[in-house]
């Protein structure tokens, strides 16, 4: 009946937590950033170092840390993570400033695409990110 539903709805609550224990720390204290502007995409972005990209259980140490991103990284100073609102889909986001004709493909596995800055001047000529699915 209802009693048995109501626990086993309890248990997936508690798992998923601890699951997302240490994203949902980036989340609370980490600096949020509007990289493609406001209203853009449903998504909550922050920052982060390698180190707490590679702290994230979701995360692969060797797919954090091969060469495309660890250079990236070292370049911008910064990489980025987005949270789906109202869902559990992450998003990292590897900075980088390509040209048109280069932005289709990436050798980046899980990349999906590249998106474009908002506002486009930018300082460090960082003109978007390669977003990978978490």
């Amino acid at each position: 009946g209802p009693i048995f539903r109501d626990v086993e709805e309890g248990d997936r609550v508690e798992s998923e937590s601890n699951e997302f224990e240490r994203l949902n720390y980036l989340f609370a204290n980490n600096m949020k950033v509007t990289p493609f502007g406001k209203n853009k995409l449903p998504i909550s972005w922050i920052r982060v170092s390698l180190s707490e990209l590679i702290s994230i259980p979701q995360v692969s140490y060797d797919w954090a840390t091969q060469p495309k991103i660890s250079q990236a990284y070292h370049k911008y100073g910064h990489l980025i993570i987005g949270k789906e609102n109202d869902s559990n889909k992450y998003y990292i986001g590897i900075p980088d400033n390509t040209i048109r004709s280069k932005r289709t493909s990436s050798d980046i596995d899980k990349v999906v695409e590249f998106v474009l800055k908002e506002p486009r001047k930018s300082r460090n000529r960082l003109n978007g990110y390669w977003i990978a699915i978490m």
